[in-house]
C-alpha cells in the first residue's frame, strides 16, 4: 500500500513539474471504505513550481514535498519519524534496479525447475477432493509460469461520482466522492 502511494507521488510530481497551470491549487481527496467509513485524507497543493502532498490515514501520515528548481523530493514518514531525499539520479537508479528485478523475476518463473514443480502439482491435485481441485483450479490462471501473476493484483475498480461545485479564487470547481 505504501509503495503504491510512493509511485502515484512521484508519477504526479513529475506531471506537475511539466505543468504551468497549477499554480495555487488545493486538491483535497477522501478516501472510503465500501461501508462509508473514512480511510485516508490526501491533500495535494500547487503552488508555482513546487508540490506538497500529505496523506493521513490507517497506514500512517506521509508527506511528500517536490521543488522542481533544485529537482528533487522530499519524503516524510511522520508516523515513523524518518525522512528520505530523492533526487533524479536516484529515481534513474531506481528504475534500473526495478527493471533488473522483473528481469530475474520473469527468468526465474520460466526455470525449467518452476515447469516441473508446477507439473508436479498438477499431477498432486489429481489426489485431492473435489471442493480443493476446484479451489486450486481458480487459484492457477494467478499462477503464470509457475509464478505469481503480478497483473493478477490489479487495483480494485475505484469509481468517482459529482456531488457539487463551487468556486475559489475565480476557479471554477466540481466536487466529487
Amino acid at each position: 500500500m505504501k509503495s503504491r502511494w510512493f509511485v502515484k507521488s512521484i508519477l504526479v510530481a513529475m506531471l506537475i513539474s511539466f505543468s504551468g497551470f497549477a499554480k495555487g491549487v488545493k486538491v483535497v481527496s477522501k478516501t472510503t471504505d465500501a461501508k462509508g467509513n473514512p480511510k485516508e485524507t490526501s491533500t495535494i497543493k500547487f503552488d508555482n513550481d513546487n508540490l506538497s502532498m500529505e496523506s493521513k490515514g490507517k497506514d500512517g501520515h506521509m508527506i511528500v514535498l517536490f521543488r522542481s528548481s533544485e529537482n528533487k523530493m522530499v519524503l516524510a514518514n511522520i508516523s515513523e519519524g524518518t525522512i528520505m531525499e530523492i533526487t533524479e539520479k536516484d529515481l534513474e537508479k531506481m528504475g534500473a534496479t526495478m527493471e533488473q528485478a522483473q528481469n530475474q523475476m520473469k527468468d526465474m518463473m520460466n526455470s525449467p525447475e518452476i515447469a516441473e514443480a508446477m507439473r508436479q502439482a498438477q499431477e498432486k491435485m489429481k489426489d485431492l477432493p473435489k471442493e480443493q481441485q476446484e479451489m486450486m483450479k481458480k487459484m492457477m490462471p494467478n499462477m503464470g509460469g509457475g509464478g505469481m501473476n503480478m497483473n493478477a493484483m490489479d487495483e480494485p475498480n475505484v469509481t468517482y461520482e459529482k456531488s457539487g461545485s463551487e468556486t475559489v479564487n475565480s476557479w471554477k470547481t466540481t466536487k466529487y466522492i
